[in-house]
């Protein structure tokens, strides 16, 4: 799978046969839509989705953006060979763009109106959804999307090839709860501000519980920004103190907000949204950030929010890896340490919750929750009720030696883990249930294995040729290191 040299050209999903004699054959190349990000197939791999982000991008002569419509391809392959010619559809939301003020005013978001555009011509509401992420439902006759710059999910009826609804997903209010907003002091430091998030889930996964569906997701956040070779720029966000500066908030704020908007060490390094919260007259009356710096879960029946982890994220990482709180997870120079980053994505993303994996072990429903800046796997249980425990928190690799040191001694750890898949003890080559780690930034995949330990509970052994062995643990759920 891959985009165009011009990401807002149709991209390509490529298939390819499985691995035979040392040689992997492609079958086909697949046009699809602008900026293919995440393929998803049915389990009889006879229909393949496709979200394409279609996100905005400069033009080839750099005069301007162009925005391409946001859609979802749906592949479906005759019987089981997936070298013939599939039936392709394109879900797109062109359906939506009459009714683009109504589901703006629902809370789904279209920050980007094509102010870059040739002529300064608008984007259509099909032209702004930038689909991420896709998960089925159990029969697999539903596809829900994440559209995580829209704060919103689709929802996809595959069967008619079309979207049939989209639901905002609201904000997070953090007056009652402890986050760290600035990035100048390179320590902790959590405090509640009556401030609100944008949830903006990134990877989404279907489950069900007691017979009932439910959508689990990792609330990563995100912000757009563009820019033209001849010099326009665009961006959705500015931090606190950009926002006192510029004259870009409203005067019904209060005075202690507003200081604490112009204080680097409290609120003036967050970024913040331009483009929410707005009264009549364009200003800022209430302050949104990006991100709901944890996970969530929603019911499918009637997309209500059912559990939210607040900020238990941000305090567990204080608590048990507070070397690499809030941490970058790729340096500037070799020689700095991940330690020497902490602390660093407090005014951006904060932690920064990237990848999911939802596994069954010994009777309780395990959630994995990939955090790329500490570049850390944290640990949820839960059982028959809706109440999810936090369990245990790891990381590998080292923390206080330099980034040249520790890829050569190959103890980098899985920096950014982009992706985790659970794999169940059916599945397994150990007849152990295992997860699959793939660390972007240190260009790793490493294998846990889940275990029991104990009390009921479950650990995560890990194995990868070069990783350093340790012991980490946290409640009835832990990390336990030894070779497979």
């Amino acid at each position: 799978m891959g985009s165009a040299s011009n990401s807002v050209s149709p991209g390509t999903v490529s298939i390819f046969g499985t691995y035979k004699n040392g040689v992997i054959d492609k079958f086909q190349d697949i046009k699809v839509g602008a900026e293919p990000g995440m393929i998803k197939f049915t389990n009889d791999c006879r229909t393949l989705l496709v979200a394409n982000e279609g996100s905005a991008a400069e033009s080839d002569d750099g005069t301007n953006v162009i925005d391409p419509e946001g859609s979802i391809t749906i592949l479906r392959f005759p019987g089981n060979d997936l070298s013939q010619t599939p039936n392709k559809i394109t879900v797109n939301f062109n359906e939506f763009d009459s009714r683009s003020s109504e589901y703006e005013s629902k809370g789904v978001r279209i920050p980007y109106k094509g102010s870059l555009g040739t002529g300064s011509s608008a984007s259509t509401f099909s032209q702004s959804m930038e689909p991420e992420y896709i998960t089925l439902n159990s029969d697999e006759s539903l596809a829900y999307v994440t559209l995580q710059e829209n704060n919103a999910i689709a929802v996809v009826n595959i069967g008619q090839g079309e979207v049939t609804e989209i639901y905002p997903l609201g904000q997070k209010d953090w007056s009652q709860l402890l986050f760290d907003s600035s990035d100048t002091d390179s320590e902790i430091n959590l405090r509640s501000w009556p401030v609100s998030s944008l949830y903006q889930p990134d990877v989404v996964i279907y489950f069900k519980l007691n017979g009932e569906g439910y959508l689990a997701m990792v609330n990563e956040g995100k912000m757009l920004d563009y820019e033209t070779s001849n010099g326009e720029t665009w961006t959705e966000s500015a931090r606190g103190s950009e926002i006192i500066s510029d004259n870009l908030l409203a005067d019904n704020v209060s005075s202690n907000l507003q200081q604490a908007l112009s204080d680097n060490n409290k609120l003036g390094r967050l970024q913040f949204s331009k483009v929410d919260g707005l009264n009549d007259l364009g200003k800022i009356e209430k302050l949104h950030f990006y991100g709901g710096r944890g996970w969530s879960i929603m019911r499918v029946k009637d997309m209500s929010q059912v559990y939210d982890s607040g900020d238990e994220l941000e305090r567990k990482h204080a608590e048990f890896l507070e070397t690499v709180f809030n941490a970058e997870s790729t340096p500037d120079s070799e020689m700095q340490t991940p330690s020497q980053l902490k602390d660093q994505k407090s005014d951006d993303l904060g932690p920064e919750c990237e990848s999911l994996a939802i596994g069954d072990v010994d009777g309780k429903k395990l959630f994995f929750i990939g955090v790329e800046g500490p570049s850390s796997i944290v640990t949820y249980s839960m059982g028959s009720s809706l109440q999810p425990q936090f369990e245990s928190i790891y990381r590998a690799g080292g923390v206080n030696a330099s980034f040249k040191s520790i890829y050569e001694s190959r103890t980098s750890g899985d920096l950014e883990p982009e992706d985790l898949r659970f794999i169940q003890s059916d599945d397994s080559p150990t007849g152990k249930p295992l997860l699959l780690v793939t660390g972007t930034a240190s260009g790793t995949v490493s294998l846990y294995e889940i275990v029991n330990e104990g009390n009921g509970g479950a650990s995560t052994t890990q194995t990868s040729v070069w990783l350093i062995f340790m012991i980490m643990a946290a409640n009835s759920i832990g990390i336990q290191m030894q070779r497979l």
